[in-house]
């Protein structure tokens, strides 16, 4: 990024990838650093600015920023699980044949995720005797609260993936051209050592 179309920038180690919640911070990157690199990157970079979007919309870029900036002073990040579903393989008896006994599935709440932590338990009702292996499978919901609202861990992960790529295309090759078509192919990227 420093080094776009040949710029030779006064102080390239300071150059990364800016975040600007509002066109004063923009202001603010262009003077320190972004007004040393070529116009064209400068561009690339301002269209991707979450001050460019639908004023209280939340962008995946911001949001990516924020999230980042927690886990760099190893902050706590709020999730929350929800189990769906329970599927279990394999069969048990009751050792007591005349018990009614309904099996359950308890989850623990207000968990801190860590290794080895339990999340719930499963209740037989009563004593039972394992026949054969027994295989479960549980469907577990992980949500992130960020600011207030939950989001489902895995499609976030997924927006995420897709918005980087995005990022990076922009900042490889602009913006497609109004002509080109919408189901055209990601562009190749050629990033490496000596293109950053």
């Amino acid at each position: 990024m420093a080094h776009f179309n040949d710029a030779q920038p006064t102080r390239p180690k300071n150059v990364t990838f800016p975040i600007c919640e509002d066109e004063k911070r923009w202001k603010e990157a262009v003077k320190a650093w972004i007004g040393d690199i070529h116009p064209a990157f400068q561009e690339r970079l301002r269209i991707m600015q979450p001050f460019t979007y639908a004023s209280g919309g939340l962008t995946v870029l911001s949001m990516l920023h924020d999230l980042d900036i927690q886990d760099k002073h190893r902050e706590i990040l709020t999730v929350s699980a929800d189990l769906h579903s329970v599927n279990l393989s394999g069969s048990f008896e009751y050792e007591n044949h005349d018990t009614a006994a309904m099996p359950r599935v308890e989850m623990y709440s207000d968990i801190k995720f860590a290794d080895g932590v339990v999340l719930g338990t499963i209740h037989a009702g009563a004593h039972i005797r394992m026949v054969g292996e027994m295989i479960l499978r549980p469907e577990i919901k992980v949500q992130l609260i960020y600011e207030s609202a939950a989001h489902d861990v895995v499609p976030m992960l997924q927006q995420f993936a897709v918005e980087t790529r995005r990022c990076l295309d922009i900042l490889m090759s602009g913006l497609a051209e109004p002509d080109e078509s919408e189901e055209a192919e990601w562009t190749p990227m050629e990033v490496g050592p000596h293109s950053a």
